[in-house]
């Protein structure tokens, strides 16, 4: 019963993670009031939320400001790009309903409902954004393409997550603002638990399609690929930028010449960095786990058969 109540006891840490989902939660509301801030806002909770529902160590106000500021700017584009779509689909929709009450003719409840249809499938789209770009590297039109291919792939869980949205918004509206209080943390807990799997699985997928590894999926280095973000400090030993800080979701093509020169030079850079600090690929890590793992006896024994005693030769 002592180490249940223990700092690391089940009890301890189950408090601890309902307190930090309540505070992230809290944090998301607070950013969305501007409204141009709400996607920086969800890329910092994704953050935090799928590092906590992996169980790896981390403050909750550290990683979500350094999500924060690392995805301002595409944020803020693509939150203004949702909420233009949106408020036209929004418009569309008030505009139908109003010739339909009016008309009662069928050909504008049709229009009406296939309206609301695309709004749904856009929001459906909309809630895999700032996952993705809370987690990989990305211009924003990637951004956007990935999010549908995600959400076309994984209908169930999007339907799921959509309506469960849109079922706190209601009655958060409609009834009580202590619902969002209450729903935003469990929602949020259950989207990225499901959206870090997800995430693992397009990684996987990656890594397969293009014949590398990723260490512990967390780096591709080759200026054509997806870059997955990381938490290696922003400059190496050397004095040169990250590569990925120097792309900042710019492709390799539109780099001027200087910039190209030092991107390479990074790439090198980082190459060696990884290298002398953590297992290169996956695999690497697997074999030098392995080879921890075979006791010490295994190993006397495979010596006394590859190398004879003199009493035998």
């Amino acid at each position: 019963m002592n180490g249940f109540f223990d700092i690391n006891g089940k009890f301890y840490t189950t408090f601890s993670k309902i307190t930090d989902f309540i505070i992230l939660s809290i944090l998301v509301e607070l950013l969305c009031l501007p409204v141009v801030t709400a996607g920086p806002a969800i890329c910092g909770a994704y953050y935090v939320a799928m590092r906590e529902v992996r169980d790896e160590e981390g403050y909750v106000w550290k990683g979500f400001w350094k999500s924060f500021k690392e995805n301002f700017k595409q944020g803020l584009v693509l939150t203004l790009i949702i909420a233009a779509v949106d408020l036209f689909m929004g418009l569309d929709i008030y505009w139908a309903y109003q010739i339909w009450k009016v008309n009662g003719t069928i050909g504008y409840q049709m229009i009406m409902f296939v309206i609301i249809g695309l709004a749904f499938v856009f929001f459906s789209i909309s809630l895999y954004v700032f996952p993705l770009l809370s987690k990989f590297y990305n211009t924003v039109r990637e951004t956007l393409r990935n999010a549908l291919i995600v959400s076309s792939r994984h209908i169930p869980t999007t339907i799921i997550m959509a309506l469960s949205l849109l079922v706190i918004l209601y009655f958060t509206f409609t009834w009580n603002p202590l619902v969002l209080f209450i729903g935003l943390p469990i929602f949020l807990y259950f989207s990225a638990a499901r959206m870090s799997k997800i995430i693992e699985q397009v990684i996987d997928e990656y890594e397969d399609e293009h014949n590398v590894a990723l260490a512990d999926g967390e780096q591709v280095l080759d200026a054509s690929q997806m870059k997955a973000k990381e938490d290696l400090p922003d400059t190496l030993p050397s004095g040169h930028r990250r590569p990925e800080v120097i792309l900042a979701g710019r492709p390799y093509t539109k780099l001027s010449k200087e910039e190209k020169a030092e991107y390479d030079l990074a790439v090198e850079e980082q190459l060696n960095y990884e290298a002398e600090s953590m297992p290169v690929t996956i695999q690497d890590a697997i074999r030098r786990k392995e080879e921890k793992a075979v006791p010490s006896d295994g190993d006397d024994t495979a010596e006394d058969e590859t190398n004879p005693t003199s009493d035998e030769t």
